[in-house]
């Protein structure tokens, strides 16, 4: 149905579980947090990053890269392809998804015309007891016990021409 690799579906159920839980940091943190680690840089320089605690991942990465001594035309490069990346996988699974919002009503039609199918093909099966000859009598009993289903056929039973009513 899909024509993707499982891992890149796998993907795409991931990016899209993070539509319902919220995983961004506060921005009115992050404020704070830059202005305390820059003056900490300018004073006792970038080595002393080194040990600070960052809750954002992409903060933290952006800090151990400036504390390993990359340029920071380096950093900007490896950061920027890190989000294109991520835009990337972003992109990819909301086209899976586009694409099951695209196929989904026409399997569930195909669905339910498999299902119709099988009653019909059920009920064909059931209703050719009827020309075995015997009246009907066993494919009305077979209808009722094996269905479920309401009674298809009146149950008329045949009465003895001694025990009519005669009529007036």
């Amino acid at each position: 149905m899909i024509n993707q690799r499982l891992p890149i579906v796998i993907g795409a159920v991931k990016v899209g579980m993070q539509a319902f839980f919220d995983c961004s940091t506060d921005k009115t943190l992050m404020v704070p947090l830059i202005i305390d680690l820059a003056a900490k840089a300018r004073k006792e320089g970038l080595v002393a990053l080194e040990g600070e605690q960052i809750n954002d991942p992409f903060m933290a990465r952006e800090v151990r890269l400036g504390v390993d001594g990359l340029s920071p035309e380096l950093i900007k490069e490896t950061l920027s392809g890190e989000l294109s990346a991520l835009k990337d996988r972003h992109d990819r699974g909301q086209r899976i998804f586009k694409f099951m919002c695209a196929t989904a009503p026409s399997m569930g039609l195909i669905g339910t015309l498999v299902g119709l199918l099988q009653v019909l093909q059920s009920l064909d099966q059931r209703l050719r007891l009827d020309w075995t000859g015997d009246g009907g009598r066993a494919s009305n009993y077979d209808l009722r016990r094996d269905s479920g289903f309401p009674r298809l056929r009146s149950d008329r039973r045949e009465t003895h021409p001694s025990t009519e009513r005669p009529r007036k």
